[in-house]
This record gives structure tokens, sequence and C-alpha cells, in this order.
């Protein structure tokens, strides 16, 4: 016991005693929240039932009730060893910098075609015609923007159009003037397994005008050769839209889609995919931008 007229450590030198003999410093302020909501309890129970007592009289009589500092402090250190504590913090940072490694790589992948599409003007490649143009603002652009409500919902996936390029090109059969829509179409999808979708192939498009793009797998050539489509019959690209997978995340697939030879005098494009006998994706897309698709 301490010798008359010296004074007791506060609550707050108390529990800096007690956490000098815990080496596991990390856990020293969840020490000290602890021992301060106890000795502040029993300093109030004392002033409650002793009015006499002044405030700083209780806080006293409540330390010394918790007994010598040092004592304490070795007994917290064996229940608070800095082994596992030191694991469990490392591991903790190893799984927040994974997920953020995940999140930097997957759900915001920096590949170059989407840093050019998303982030920056794309250049301007018509692969079509072979005209190449460097600078994005060389290129005639009819529409850039990106669509606000175009998302869809199939099975376990969300698609969404996430940017829509409309630039003119020569028809490749007529030659007349034409439009090419070239779309960025996104899919989420929560398990890894379930990546890249196969919907190549089976998108194809419609516009206002009632004029459908099929896609490469929409229609049976023999069909088309037989007159359905006679002037796509005699074209070097029998199907007007086209496009695949241009990236592909553990959660997140991308797809360069694009539809060429659209009529000029058209205002909207419906992308759709109904490879199961029913339309299950469908994206109406205006062809005069402004992001005012319906």
């Amino acid at each position: 016991m301490d010798a008359p007229g010296v004074p007791q450590p506060t609550i707050g030198q108390f529990c800096a005693k007690v956490c000098a003999w815990v080496r596991f410093w990390p856990d020293h302020d969840a020490i000290t929240a602890e021992l301060t909501a106890h000795l502040e309890d029993h300093r109030d129970v004392l002033l409650e039932r002793n009015p006499a007592l002044s405030q700083a009289e209780a806080e006293a009589q409540a330390v010394a009730a918790m007994g010598d500092p040092e004592a304490l402090g070795r007994e917290l250190d064996k229940s608070h060893n800095p082994l596992p504590g030191w694991f469990q913090i490392l591991f903790r940072v190893s799984v927040r910098t994974a997920l953020i490694l995940l999140l930097v790589f997957c759900f915001l992948p920096k590949a170059t075609y989407l840093y050019d599409l998303i982030a920056a003007p794309p250049l301007y490649n018509d692969d079509d015609t072979g005209v190449i143009v460097e600078h994005y603002d060389q290129a005639e652009v009819l529409a850039d923007y990106r669509p606000e409500h175009a998302v869809c919902y199939l099975e376990h996936y969300t698609f969404s159009a996430e940017r829509v390029l409309v630039t003119p090109r020569e028809h490749s059969v007529t030659g007349e003037p034409a439009l090419r829509v070239s779309v960025l179409l996104k899919a989420v999808h929560l398990n890894p397994s379930l990546r890249c979708p196969r919907i190549s192939g089976w998108l194809w498009a419609e516009d206002d005008l009632g004029n459908r793009y099929p896609g490469w797998n929409q229609y049976d050539p023999a069909e088309l050769l037989h007159g359905l489509y006679p002037e796509q019959a005699a074209a070097p690209e029998l199907y007007t839209t086209m496009g695949g997978p241009s990236l592909q995340t553990p959660f997140v697939t991308y797809y360069d889609v694009y539809v060429i030879d659209v009529d000029p005098e058209a205002v909207q494009l419906t992308l759709r995919f109904d490879r199961y006998g029913k339309i299950q994706l469908s994206f109406p897309l205006s062809l005069k931008g402004g992001g005012a698709d319906v």
C-alpha cells in the first residue's frame, strides 16, 4: 500500500503503467479502454455510496482496489501474446491487400483497349474500308456517349452497354452512305467460372425503320443465298453484327460489338440476344447520341 501523502495515480496513469508490461502494443488501446470503463464504473459507485468523497478521492480508491499495475500487466501480457496477435494483423492486411488487388485488376481493368475506349478518346480504325485515322479528333463522329439506362439481366449476369460510338462509312455492297455503330458491352458475374458468357455470334440488331442486322449465328447462310437477304448475300461479309470478347477477368467480361451498314436514316438501334427462342437481352440505343437511349 502506498504511504500516506503519496498521491495515487489517476486512471490514465494506472492504465499506462499496466500497458507498459504488455508487449503487444496494438492491444494497448483496447486494454486502456476496458480498464478505464471498469475504473470509472467503480469510481461512480463509490461516489454514489459516499457523497462526501471527492471525485479524485473516489478515483484513487478505485485505482487502489485494482492492485499492483505491474502484476496486472504481466497477467494481461500472457493473454495478449505478440505472436498470434501479429499473425492476425498480418492475415487481415493480406486479405485487404488481396481484395484491393482484385478490385484493381478485375473491376477496374486497365487493358489498352478499355483504356482507349473508356478513359481516353479512342483511335478510329475502319477495318472495313482500310482507312486509318490516327487521331480521334480527325474522325467524323456522329455520336459518342455512355448510355444511362442500357442494362439487362440474364440468369447470373448483369449486362450493360458502357459506350456507343457512331461513325459514317460506305455500305459494303452498294457504296452508299451508311453508319457503323460500335458498342462496348459489359457482363458482370459473381462466379469466376461463369466468365465470358457465350453471346458472340448470337447478337443481332434492328433499327427503328425495320432493318435487321444479323449476327453470324443468327441466320443460316443458305437462307441468305436463297434470297432472304439478297443484297447481303452478295456482300463479302454475310453478317452485319459482329464482335466478341475484348477483355476477360474473373468477374467482368467486356465485348467489342459493332454493327455495319446501318441505315443513315435510322435514329435508334436495338441490340438483341435471342439464342434460346426468345429475346433475353435488348439494348435500345440512340444513334444521335446524348445518352438518349429509350
